[in-house]
């Protein structure tokens, strides 16, 4: 939350710093010594010229600034004559005191991002019936939206509950990040990237919060049988046929899993497959795909 605020604010910096530059300028004007042609034009071009930089990437929003137009400026121009030759010079150096600025400003904005983007650690228990509640420890320690969508999930789990595999992949396409979850030697580590990937359709009625998934995979967890292996995935949609399938509607408003028997289905999906060994004598595998109810 605190470097999304810093992040909101830094917007008006650079505002700031052209602001700073401008008053700058002026008050250097009021120090000519003799009338000349063209004069401010002149002023904005030595300005220009000291702070010209060189960028160098130093992390993905880190950047240096090499100084390369007042090294030009102060090897070839600073000692030559010329009319108002103080004047000139200070607005050249007054280019440099804002090129440093800048790069001071985005040194701080850059590390700001690192916080931001960085990876997270939570620590996890690693059995299915605690995900719902694990959850919320997720979505507050990252700060994620209720209304972010799920983009794709994954889950792994014995008939203990223990969890083998899971993974959530969520993109929150106001803030332009991406959060990938992994379930890893017992904790969650969320990756949180940049995500400048497609123009979202916030009409699309086939969206599905984690807290959605999690109430189907509670209800999946609480009214099959205990299997010796079990995964849920989640899916945006179905592009495939719904053959082999148990198929259920799902109303999260009310809670309510009914049986259907359509076939040509449209909407988000979750898929649950899962087998038990038996005596030796072969598995018996079955698979049930969820139907969200379209509003």
């Amino acid at each position: 939350m605190y470097f999304e605020k810093m992040t909101s604010i830094w917007q008006y910096v650079g505002i700031a710093i052209m602001i700073i530059a401008i008053i700058g300028l002026v008050r250097i004007h009021k120090l000519k010594e003799e009338e000349e042609s063209y004069l401010v034009l002149k002023m904005i071009g030595f300005y220009l010229l000291g702070g010209f930089g060189f960028y160098i990437n130093i992390t993905e929003f880190v950047y240096l600034s090499l100084p390369i137009g007042f090294f030009l400026y102060y090897i070839f121009m600073k000692n030559k004559e010329r009319t108002n030759k103080t004047l000139k010079n200070k607005c050249a150096i007054w280019g440099l005191i804002i090129l440093l600025i800048s790069c001071v400003s985005n040194g701080l904005y850059g590390i700001g991002k690192h916080f931001e983007y960085r990876d997270i650690n939570i620590n996890a228990t690693g059995n299915i019936k605690n995900l719902s509640s694990e959850w919320q420890t997720i979505k507050s320690k990252c700060n994620i939206d209720d209304n972010v969508p799920l983009d794709g999930a994954r889950i792994v789990y014995n008939k203990d509950g223990k969890i083998k595999d899971l993974i959530y992949f969520i993109i929150d396409y106001n803030k332009n990040k991406s959060y990938q979850v992994n379930f890893e030697d017992k904790n969650y580590r969320i990756v949180v990237d940049k995500y400048d990937g497609y123009t979202y359709n916030f009409n699309s009625h086939y969206d599905t919060k984690t807290e959605d998934f999690l109430k189907v995979v509670d209800h999946i967890n609480t009214s099959t049988e205990a299997m010796n292996y079990n995964e849920i995935n989640y899916e945006k949609e179905i592009n495939d046929s719904n053959e082999g399938y148990d198929l259920y509607s799902v109303n999260i408003k009310n809670n309510k899993y009914k049986k259907i028997k359509e076939e040509n289905l449209q909407g988000s999906v979750i898929n649950h497959y899962a087998h038990q060994t038996s005596d030796g004598s072969g598995k018996d595998n079955y698979a049930e795909r969820y139907v969200f109810e379209s509003e």
